[in-house]
């Protein structure tokens, strides 16, 4: 099956940017995620596309919520193209922060993860995670398997190497399970137990290591000041570490973003919250820790602001964290990029730049050295990260905003309310940012909307 694609490429009013936004050229491409309409109910309204992506690999999995179609795309050549159709649809209930997609490049096989919504019925039962393993040749199913249970709580359940998947189980026990890709689907190499039963037992990374691989796991309990970190490999536990906050701090900790040094170093962001901000988790405090392969602490970095995101830049010798800061009602927040020492955690440099919640969609740093901003209104700004080191944000309003430019390719208005809002229509659902573009999903229908430069 071919792909429906169409380019556009739009040129914008440059008189009317500021110097720095005039520096990178947009350029826009339409994509389709293509159903069979006799599949489909006519009077049933398209919701928006769910994607399964992970950053360790360049394919896109997009998936309709009438489970009508999987489509694998892949975004290798910096311009996304078509590769196959998944001969068994992914069901369209699934959600995609409880799934996750691996690729073994020695078997070319696409190995996936998936958790099922909780029944609201109490004359049905849960349904179990499933794992799927796919050829991105043909996108035939090679082998499909229940797992023993649901997977545990929390939006990082399941992480993926090139040839490892390990899946936090939370029920009927705590447990991870790891398994290893291969050209007839995957198979099992190691399970470990929770040490208690109400353990909340997720991994954190995982890597390859040759035929072997490094598990970092977390567990901890709630509520609890104490987060319990593990290494594993095929042979079982090999080191073991506890972090902890002061007591006036957290009631309970959770892993975050985390990223690996060039020398092997785990920089990892822990979550602090306070019980009477449970339900707020954007009124949470941050701490940063380095930590060596035998996860002794190199440093620790306290932030009074949420982090978001954690990555390493060596050509510019820097980690460089996202984190926001701001109250659950405040109509503004405050987005803060700092630039941390990988030796000592040292701030080097800070920069900010204020952001309304509602409109603003997520900020993240690409391999390539650029931070991209991106809009519910599909606005865009990708800035150098070492231009931003070097002179902080520059573009900004006079409220202190960060001047965004359109997306030049988005759908047409669905309503007169959506004419109406003009470029402040927030037509954006999710989004993938990847080195040298972004993949915009709208609110509705199957089109996906591409930027690069």
């Amino acid at each position: 099956m071919e792909s429906s694609v169409t380019t556009r490429t739009i040129l914008l009013n440059y008189c009317q940017l500021p110097p720095r936004l005039r520096m990178i050229d947009f350029r826009g491409l339409t994509l389709r995620h293509k159903v069979d309409e006799d599949v489909l109910d006519p009077k049933a309204p398209w919701e928006p596309l769910k994607s399964i992506h992970s950053a360790s690999h360049p394919y896109i999995i997009t998936i309709d919520t009438f489970g009508a179609a999987s489509h694998v795309w892949s975004i290798d050549s910096g311009s996304p193209t078509y590769v196959t159709k998944l001969e068994q649809t992914l069901p369209g209930e699934i959600l995609p922060h409880r799934s996750a997609v691996t690729y073994a490049p020695t078997h070319s096989i696409l190995a996936i993860g998936y958790d099922f919504p909780p029944s609201l019925r109490d004359d049905r039962k849960d349904k179990p995670a499933v794992m799927r393993a796919y050829s991105i040749g043909s996108g035939q199913l090679l082998k499909e398997d229940e797992l023993p249970g649901r997977l545990a709580l929390g939006t990082s359940s399941i992480r993926c190497s090139s040839d490892y998947m390990a899946v936090a189980m939370g029920e009927p026990a705590p447990q991870i399970i790891v398994f290893r890709v291969e050209s007839s689907g995957f198979h099992e190499v190691l399970r470990v137990p929770s040490l208690t039963q109400k353990d909340i037992f997720i991994p954190v990374q995982l890597f390859d290591r040759g035929e072997d691989f490094t598990l970092l796991t977390s567990s901890t309990s709630v509520p609890s000041s104490s987060l319990t970190l593990a290494l594993y490999s095929r042979s079982g536990e090999s080191a073991r570490t506890d972090l902890t906050v002061p007591e006036d701090r957290a009631d309970w900790l959770e892993p975050g973003a985390t990223t690996m040094l060039p020398d092997g170093t785990t920089v990892l962001h822990v979550k602090g919250t306070q019980s009477s901000c449970d339900h707020h988790p954007d009124s949470t405090r941050s701490t940063v820790y380095a930590l060596a392969p035998g996860l002794t602490i190199s440093w620790i970095r306290r932030f009074d602001s949420v982090v978001k995101k954690v990555t390493c830049h060596p050509a510019l010798q820097a980690i460089v964290i996202l984190s926001s800061r701001g109250k659950f009602s405040d109509s503004v927040h405050t987005l803060i990029i700092s630039f941390l020492s990988p030796v000592s955690g040292e701030v080097i440099r800070e920069a900010s730049f204020r952001y309304q919640p509602e409109t603003y969609l997520t900020a993240q740093c690409t391999l390539t050295d650029e931070l991209v901003i991106v809009t519910k209104a599909g606005g865009l700004s990708v800035l150098p990260l070492q231009t931003i080191s070097d002179e902080g944000f520059k573009d900004k309003s006079a409220e202190e905003m960060l001047i965004t430019r359109a997306s030049p390719v988005q759908p047409e208005p669905y309503n007169t309310k959506a004419r109406k809002a003009g470029d402040r229509w927030g037509w954006v659902d999710h989004c993938i940012v990847y080195s040298k573009g972004v993949v915009l999903f709208p609110l509705r229908g199957p089109d996906m909307y591409v930027t690069r430069w």
